[in-house]
């Protein structure tokens, strides 16, 4: 649920039987991304000295013995539809976690700091889900997946989206993405 803090949020987006990594879509059915871009001027010194959170949590169901992958990304343009991912950045994966014929929730936060001068975001974050027995369990806790990543040519339009795929096809394959946010810290 967003609070005081949050700046930009998406809740409750649906992603049927997806075997090849896709973007959840911004409305049922749609062929463009949900993405959340901090305000203009937050890629400019004003942001120095401050971080961004993004916080991502999926219920994700599989209809049989599969895994299932949670990716956030970083884009600076580029591309916009659902399976293309050449100018994004991958920051924050859940790496595939088994869902078999079971209900799982899946949670990535992560900090994004950025450093004006050197136009370039650098980070950390940590995931959990509850396939291990049911209880809460550490699956990531690593620096952002690809820090340093210089976002020169185009750091004004930056945005994040998240992504998911599953392991094995199944007509039960489920994910919602029930919280994707972009909090100011």
């Amino acid at each position: 649920m967003p609070n005081a803090n949050t700046i930009a949020a998406f809740q409750n987006l649906s992603q049927g039987n997806v075997t090849t990594e896709a973007a959840f879509a911004s409305a049922s059915g749609g062929s463009v991304r949900a993405v959340l871009s901090p305000p203009a001027p937050v890629f400019t010194a004003v942001f120095e000295g401050h971080a961004l959170r993004i916080r991502v949590v999926a219920k994700v169901t599989g209809g049989t013995t599969t895994n299932y992958t949670l990716k956030a990304y970083g884009n600076y343009g580029g591309n916009t539809n659902l399976t293309t991912f050449t100018s994004d950045i991958n920051i924050m994966t859940s790496g595939a976690v088994a869902v078999n014929s079971a209900t799982r929730v899946f949670g990535l936060e992560g900090l994004v700091y950025w450093d004006a001068t050197s136009q370039r975001m650098i980070g950390e974050y940590s995931g959990v889900t509850d396939a291990v027995g049911g209880s809460p369990a550490l699956i990531a806790r690593a620096v952002l997946a690809n820090p340093g990543t210089s976002l020169t040519s185009a750091a004004s339009a930056f945005a994040f989206f998240v992504t998911g795929l599953f392991s094995a096809t199944n007509a039960s394959n489920a994910a919602v993405l029930t919280t994707f946010e972009l909090d100011l810290v």
